[in-house]
């Protein structure tokens, strides 16, 4: 996706949750469900070794998704605020990068920065 697209949308349970030009994205992923799709990419390197964190707890049910985030019942930063109706936001600097999670900006929350 990354070098065949210029902007990409991340989208779970039917709503986008992070949108981003492709490069930006790759190397900055603000929402949770993001920086795990990203962990999930296969190494070419056999050798190399990679960090890959699961996703845990159950799938909501798509018929009936949580209000407010649509991760949170799967997410390992989950606070109250996650509840709450929450839009795509622009990230600060980025403006062409906008996510749907209350606690993007805080660096507590970014446990991965891709070297693309």
């Amino acid at each position: 996706m990354k070098h065949i697209s210029d902007d990409i949308a991340v989208m779970y349970l039917g709503q986008i949750i992070e949108q981003a030009p492709a490069e930006e994205l790759f190397k900055q992923p603000k929402h949770p469900y993001t920086q795990f799709l990203l962990d999930a990419i296969p190494t070419a390197d056999p050798t190399k070794k990679k960090n890959k964190r699961r996703i845990k707890g159950e799938l909501p049910s798509p018929v009936n998704p949580p209000e407010g985030c649509r991760f949170q019942s799967r997410c390992p930063f989950v606070q109250t605020d996650c509840a709450n109706h929450i839009e795509l936001t622009p990230v600060s600097g980025t403006p062409a990068h906008q996510v749907a999670c209350h606690f993007s900006e805080e660096s507590s929350l970014q446990w991965r920065t891709i070297n693309a």
